[in-house]
């Protein structure tokens, strides 16, 4: 009778231990939008990645499904990505350009974030620097899919291949 109690005890265990998915990826649309003169940007990750990532820069603890999220989580959030992904046009100058954060919404597994990218110029030229999570996991994957105009294309960002270069013209 203990033997069965112990070992429904280690099976219920065992189904509450919160699973780990064995992909690590985050996908990330740059979309421009010419009535608004303006890219918006969206990344879609895991929500256990984020807080992992929060965690390791920020020593930060937090619990995104729930909603007892620490005050300024949006801010260690948008400092995140601001130091991990950038986007230079036009490389005249070799400033990055700056994100305005719009919003995040949380779902079950993933957590989305949203900002937008006024555009001041004509563009012949940007370049994506996307190294999001990569000290996190080394298998880590960043698909980037770009839009502007006609002009469609894909990348697989990985910890080696953190940049890449688009031609607008």
């Amino acid at each position: 009778m203990k033997t069965f109690i112990l070992l429904i005890h280690l099976f219920t265990s065992i189904i509450t231990i919160k699973p780990s998915h064995p992909v690590h990826l985050s996908v990330c649309n740059i979309e421009y939008v010419s009535s608004q003169n303006e890219f918006y940007i969206s990344f879609s990750f895991f929500i256990d990645d984020m807080e992992s990532i929060i965690k390791q820069k920020y020593n930060i603890n937090l619990n995104l499904r729930k909603n007892n999220e620490e005050k300024n989580i949006d801010s260690y959030i948008k400092n995140y990505i601001e130091e991990n992904f950038s986007l230079i046009f036009n490389e005249i100058d070799s400033k990055k350009t700056k994100l305005i954060y719009e919003k995040k919404v949380v779902e079950e597994l993933s957590i989305k974030l949203y900002f937008k990218i006024k555009i001041k110029k004509d563009l012949f030229a940007v370049r994506i620097t996307n190294k999001l999570m990569t000290e996190l996991y080394f298998d880590q994957k960043n698909l980037v899919i770009f839009s502007y105009g006609d002009i469609q294309q894909s990348f697989i960002f990985t910890s080696d291949y953190i940049e890449d270069k688009i031609s607008l013209d």
